[in-house]
């Protein structure tokens, strides 16, 4: 064996792993109570706090005071600092207005967090009740029918547009609106749109109302039953002058 090939051999064997923590690395010195919010800790290394992190995430890497502060432990340690700041910002948000997951997704997605990130974070929300597209469906569904009518075809589009699955989105429409009522709720809204429209004529009358049919979702034989039973029927509508 000649003397090159050994030493290479000699280099190989002496080359370091780069995730082991360097000879000078700093070691935790201590891992305390943040003063400021005493669910988070401050971890010190080197003479200094390196990281302010939550206590689970102090539990779930597994931090310890003497543990080298080495350059892997460093890059778990930023990626779970990613993962709770944006747990924290879904919160914030939350705490404004119900969410579905897919509107939450587009959120993080436009922060240019990692995908594996978002998907974390989305995950460990539903598993903990605070994502639930089946209770924003149903209480979108709700409070949208009880301000003002809408046919179902529109109130599926509105939460299809939320990004809540279609099977979903069916449940909370006919929770919502029972078999029956949305010809009711159009005939209603017809009448009362025909008194606040008293000084028009008839047919822009008509034409008004179906139009605001038309916009709430409801289909062509829906609007005529409804124009029928409030009195504005197509057929015998004339153009009259509007009325002083």
């Amino acid at each position: 064996m000649t003397r090159s090939t050994e030493g290479r051999r000699r280099t190989r064997s002496t080359k370091r792993d780069p995730s082991a923590p360097g000879p000078d690395a700093p070691v935790i010195e201590a891992i305390v109570p943040d003063a400021r919010d005493p669910n988070r800790r401050r971890v010190r290394a080197g003479g200094r706090v390196v990281v302010t992190l939550t206590a689970d995430a102090v539990d779930v890497l597994n931090l310890r005071v003497g543990q080298p502060w080495s350059n892997d432990l460093r890059a778990r340690v930023a990626e779970r600092t990613l993962f709770d700041n944006a747990w924290r910002s879904v919160l914030r948000m939350l705490s404004h207005r119900a969410l579905t997951r897919a509107e939450v997704a587009a959120r993080l997605t436009r922060r240019n967090l990692p995908p594996d990130i978002v998907e974390r974070v989305l995950a460990d929300l539903t598993a903990h009740g605070w994502l639930d597209d089946e209770q924003v469906a149903r209480d979108a569904a709700s409070s949208l029918t009880a301000r003002r009518p809408m046919a179902r075809t529109a109130l599926s589009a509105h939460l299809a547009a939320r990004g809540i699955d279609a099977e979903v989105a069916e449940r909370a429409v006919r929770d919502a609106v029972a078999a029956g009522q949305e010809r009711h709720s159009a005939i209603e809204f017809a009448r009362a749109r025909r008194r606040g429209l008293s000084r028009l004529t008839p047919l822009a009358r008509m034409r008004r109302v179906a139009a605001a049919l038309a916009r709430r979702g409801f289909d062509e034989d829906t609007i005529a039953i409804a124009l029928r039973e409030a009195g504005l029927e197509v057929d015998s509508v004339t153009d009259e002058a509007p009325r002083r």
